[in-house]
């Protein structure tokens, strides 16, 4: 449960969450009884109560066909109330060259500092570019939360067992209980199994669409960018969620 968080911290999660959002029926819904909906907030996590609500998925294509989750606009207030404070510890703890989900990164910085690797190496620079296969739906919770609690158990975040319920409570939330299927549920079945999270073990795979999986998304990586770096010494890496770039002189240690 959390006994710390207050009405104020969940009006600005609120403010944060609502950025891109105010003119969907959820977010008009909970804004037509803001202050009831916040009271009613904070009284479930203060008592332990709190459980992540329904969410609406559908399937959108960009350009893979790809199945996505909204979460209740209830839950992405929550969400937008518990990464800025794990950032707090991660934050200083990720790599430079992670660009995906990061204040003041995105595409066009990874872009620019692939380039700079590049123009650094001259024309002796080989690229290597791989992604990983199905990675939202490949990520194993059981692990993920491991590595949470591993990683928060000693650090000086305020309230971090609290933090820790939290992040529990929605990683071990089946989003598919009670799912609201928006859509023709026959384009949903045709999905091939790795491709749905509808059909996958319940200890795998994150929503696709939610602040908090892409933020965990950094964090599952986290091993695997310090891996690059410290053990294979690659100097020019960069990632973008599940894309990554290695840039070197010698192709045959590229491959």
């Amino acid at each position: 449960m959390l006994s710390s968080v207050s009405f104020r911290d969940l009006y600005d999660a609120y403010l944060a969450c609502r950025r891109h959002k105010r003119g969907t029926y959820n977010a008009l819904h909970f804004e037509s009884r803001l202050i009831d909906h916040l009271f009613d907030l904070c009284d479930a996590l203060h008592s332990g109560s709190y459980r992540p609500g329904r969410s609406v998925a559908f399937l959108a294509k960009d350009p893979k066909l790809r199945e996505i989750f909204a979460a209740d606009f209830k839950d992405r207030v929550v969400h937008h109330y518990l990464v800025p404070r794990l950032e707090a510890h991660y934050e200083p703890r990720f790599i430079h060259d992670v660009h995906s989900n990061r204040q003041g990164r995105g595409i066009h910085s990874a872009a620019m500092r692939l380039q700079a690797f590049m123009r650094s190496m001259g024309s002796d620079a080989w690229v290597l570019q791989c992604d990983i296969r199905n990675f939202f739906y490949s990520i194993d919770k059981t692990i993920l939360l491991r590595t949470l609690h591993r990683d928060l158990s000693h650090s000086a975040l305020p309230n971090q067992g609290e933090l820790l319920w939290l992040a529990n409570r929605i990683l071990t939330h089946d989003v598919r209980d009670g799912v609201h299927l928006r859509g023709n549920p026959r384009r949903f079945a045709a999905l091939p199994q790795h491709k749905s999270l509808l059909k996958l073990p319940r200890h795998l795979g994150l929503p696709i669409g939610n602040l908090t999986s892409q933020f965990f998304a950094n964090v599952y990586l986290n091993a695997f960018d310090y891996f690059v770096k410290r053990q294979l010494l690659v100097k020019g890496y960069v990632r973008y969620v599940d894309d990554f770039v290695l840039v070197d002189c010698d192709p045959k240690r590229l491959q």
